[in-house]
């Protein structure tokens, strides 16, 4: 009986392991952007907008200081670290573009952008979905080389 018991255990706790990760592309991204008020907290965040792919990210380090844009490439993510305070998006080549707004700066191209996120039960959930939507963008490029053609 206690053998019963632990087995239709585990395959409850398998389900709903497996039910937390068919999130769509949407849900995921809309789940990011709605705790984006926990990020960057030594900043000042004017806006984190994801729209279908893109991420942009427009920010100040103090009120009298430029501001800084980031955007990138959602679809390009190859995989995703976290570290004490910062979720680190790593991309498959230069899709992350770095300038300010007033293009004073040069624009510079970047092939990771880092999250900074002061709460640490958020930071893990917040990894977690990038997680999933790092995942999502392979299997979405897989997917297209496939479809494609391509033998390579």
């Amino acid at each position: 009986m206690k053998k019963t018991l632990l087995i239709i255990t585990l395959f409850i706790g398998l389900g709903n392991v497996s039910a937390q990760s068919d999130a769509t592309w949407k849900e995921t991204t809309d789940f990011i952007v709605g705790k984006s008020n926990f990020y960057y907290t030594d900043y000042i965040l004017k806006e984190f907008l994801i729209n279908k792919n893109e991420l942009t990210i427009k920010l100040k380090q103090t009120a009298d200081a430029d501001l800084v844009i980031y955007s990138l490439d959602l679809s390009k993510i190859g995989s995703v670290n976290i570290y004490s305070s910062f979720i680190e998006l790593n991309l498959v080549g230069p899709y992350c573009t770095f300038n300010c707004a007033d293009r004073s700066c040069a624009e510079i191209k970047k092939t990771d952008l880092a999250i900074f996120i002061a709460d640490e039960e958020l930071i893990q959930r917040v990894f977690t979905a990038f997680e999933h939507l790092a995942k999502l963008a392979i299997e979405k490029r897989e997917g297209e080389r496939k479809t494609s053609g391509d033998k390579f």
